[in-house]
């Protein structure tokens, strides 16, 4: 991977001085401690820190870049990790305040020794519209693709397909009416099937891969106030509804439960409710507090003992979660400071992850 890396820096090098265009380079890095790094009733505690670095040559509405970043544990450094992630970025602008997006990208993620099952990479796409239908409505839509592939744990393969709309009505009050609507369709190419001993026999490797799809509707509905020049408030609620639940994804679940939860943002129906406060208090300091309620349910995602067996009679994992969230933020000329706090309890009918969780961090970025 160093000599690739070494390779494609010097490819955009190369472009830059062919091309003449603008090139710039940000550094960052980011360190957080959470008494809970793996969202579970484990409550294991660590420091961790995250060194990025990314590439940007841009030229005509369109921007190469390359990103990259490096997850270090204090203490559990089986979990360090690097991402890696060159792509393109397409802008057309329209008539008026309209534009076109287009960008393409190919991440790559590696972990160390004991979480490798979930080393991957893969192409990803987005499309996106805005465009104003008057000058008080504004349409937003945009598709996005992507595919993953993990190398050592082919069960967690999957291919995605994301569609949204977004509708934003301003009024002179400084008050914003957003009605948002999503479809995701996730499709998991080959689970391996757990088959019972009693069941082996020599058809076992050719029929032990099952492929089954989780598609998603999701609503949003957004009222924003602003207050003046320095004061925003908004309150947002959001329901999902899953259509297909993973009933027969044992081993997707399984091997994921052990490690971490299967936390994806697809998987889950309810609902979520928000409360955002923004301000600026001086100097152009940003400081935002944000309160969300949420109700989830994992469709097919069964409670399990201590050993990860599935608890008879079957009942499906439902989680309530309170997050609270504070951050402060200020940005200079070619610098970006970050400061946030953010407090978590997830009360879970599966006590694995029945928890509390508290993350305290801090960032700094800077551009050349």
């Amino acid at each position: 991977m160093n000599k690739k890396l070494i390779i494609l820096i010097f490819f955009v090098l190369s472009i830059n001085v062919i091309w003449g265009k603008g090139f710039n380079v940000g550094t960052g890095i980011n360190s957080y401690f959470s008494n809970n790094i793996f969202l579970n009733s484990t409550s294991v505690k660590d420091m961790v820190t995250i060194l990025s670095a990314d590439l940007n040559l841009t030229g005509n509405n369109v921007n190469l870049y390359f990103e990259g970043d490096f997850s270090l544990f204090k203490d559990n450094s089986d979990f360090n990790s690097f991402r890696l992630t060159p792509g393109i970025q397409f802008l057309k602008y329209l008539k008026g305040r309209n534009y076109l997006y287009f960008n393409l990208s190919y991440p790559v993620l590696e972990y160390r020794d004991y979480y490798t099952d979930f080393n991957y990479s893969g192409p990803s796409s987005e499309v996106g519209l805005k465009y104003y239908l008057a000058p008080t409505l504004l349409l937003k839509s945009g598709y996005s693709f992507e595919l993953r592939n993990y190398s050592n744990f082919s069960s967690f393969d999957f291919i995605n397909h994301t569609v949204f709309f977004e509708i934003n009505k301003f009024f002179p009050s400084q008050t914003t009416l957003r009605l948002q609507t999503g479809i995701n369709y996730r499709y998991y190419r080959h689970i391996a099937r757990i088959i019972p001993e009693e069941d082996w026999n020599i058809d076992t490797d050719i029929n032990a891969v099952n492929s089954m799809s989780v598609p998603n509707l999701s609503g949003i509905l957004r009222v924003s106030q602003g207050i003046g020049s320095k004061v925003g408030i908004y309150g947002e609620a959001e329901y999902r509804k899953n259509f297909r639940g993973l009933e027969k994804a044992e081993t997707l679940i399984n091997n994921s439960y052990v490690i971490y939860p299967y936390n994806d943002n697809y998987l889950w129906e309810g609902t979520r409710l928000t409360l955002n406060l923004k301000f600026i208090p001086f100097s152009e300091i940003s400081v935002s507090g944000r309160l969300s309620f949420l109700s989830k349910n994992y469709p097919g995602i069964f409670i399990m003992d201590d050993e990860g067996l599935v608890v008879e009679p079957r009942e499906e994992r439902e989680d309530n979660t309170t997050q609270f969230d504070i951050s402060v933020s200020k940005k200079f000329p070619k610098a970006s400071i970050f400061l946030n706090m953010t407090f978590r309890d997830n009360r879970s009918l599966d006590s694995f992850f029945d928890y509390r969780m508290l993350t305290l961090s801090a960032s700094i970025r800077y551009y050349f």
